[in-house]
């Protein structure tokens, strides 16, 4: 079940990006892609890694209800601070820093840099890279333990 609804997400993640990418293109004009391995590198990871800590906030929380609100209270601050709230240059201190250490602003840098070719991408596929191995061993974990109740 905890597989089938990872795939689904994906799959979901999958077919909104290109929806976006199909009506955004005429509308808005984007950039031609720099480096599509990256890109892809960088898409891949992003999705891996916010699917698994869907997961691992799935199986920590007691019913789907709870789920729900606890994936809400986890995705506001970090797309907030990460992806969706002000830029970074205008961020106190304190916001910045908390932003370093979230997933979703390094996912959509993971994907943006390489896409625009304006940087190195190591630091943000490094922190996904954490991000995914925490998660996933806390989700092989969680089913472990189901498993044996």
């Amino acid at each position: 079940m905890v597989s089938a609804q990872a795939v689904v997400s994906c799959a979901l993640v999958l077919l909104g990006g290109t929806a976006v990418l199909l009506v955004a293109a005429p509308t808005y004009g984007i950039p031609a892609v720099e480096n599509v391995v990256g890109v892809l590198i960088g898409f891949v990871l992003a999705i891996s890694t916010m699917t698994s800590v869907g997961v691992m906030i799935g199986l920590l929380a007691r019913t789907a209800r709870s789920a729900q609100a606890v994936g809400l209270l986890a995705f506001f601050p970090m797309w907030l601070l990460g992806a969706g709230g002000p830029p970074r240059p205008v961020m106190p201190e304190v916001m910045a820093r908390i932003s370093d250490f979230l997933p979703l602003g390094h996912a959509g840098a993971a994907i943006r840099e390489p896409w625009l070719d304006t940087g190195s991408t190591d630091l943000n596929l490094l922190v996904l890279g954490l991000w995914l191995l925490l998660s996933s061993t806390m989700v092989m974990a969680l089913l472990r333990r189901q498993r044996y109740r």
